[in-house]
């Protein structure tokens, strides 16, 4: 009866801590924040995680690429909206025709980003999917009579 509690006891934590090696990335408040083990990511790190599963790492730097696209819009369109606003603020006469031109800039931006976000997402959970396939794969028990006796055999 000991032997059976032991084995299952070693067995058990074995099991666990061979799917302990690689963990999930863990995506919070809105697709915003990416997490794993409790520590935040930052996206050179995302990047970096990524690069062990070829599709995942290719749909990143798509969300990369657009994310790069969509910043720049922004701070443009930003700057432009600012503008007139500073203006108008410190006295002058604002030029409202700038603040409309920002306005479209940002609105070209909001496409991009919301496009990086699912790309982002969709990374991650291709990431993910690749860690659950390899776990279950990796892992192997047998029962079987090895040179010194009967016994189990597990492979990870």
């Amino acid at each position: 009866m000991k032997f059976l509690i032991l084995l299952s006891l070693v067995c058990t934590s074995i099991f666990c801590s061979a799917q302990s090696f690689q963990d999930s990335i863990v995506v919070k408040k809105g697709g915003n924040i990416y997490m794993v083990n409790g520590k935040v990511l930052s996206y050179p790190e995302l990047i970096s995680l990524t690069s062990s599963n070829q599709a995942a790492y290719e749909e990143i730097w798509k969300a990369k690429s657009n994310s790069g696209v969509a910043n720049v819009f922004g701070f443009l369109g930003g700057a432009l909206v600012g503008w007139p606003i500073g203006t108008a603020i410190g006295g002058g006469k604002p030029q409202w025709a700038i603040a409309g031109a920002g306005v479209g800039l940002i609105a070209i931006a909001i496409p991009f980003a919301v496009t990086a976000k699912k790309q982002t997402i969709r990374a991650i959970r291709i990431y993910n999917a690749g860690i659950k396939i390899n776990a279950e794969k990796d892992i192997t028990l047998k029962a079987g009579i090895y040179n010194d006796g009967i016994g189990f055999a597990l492979k990870f």
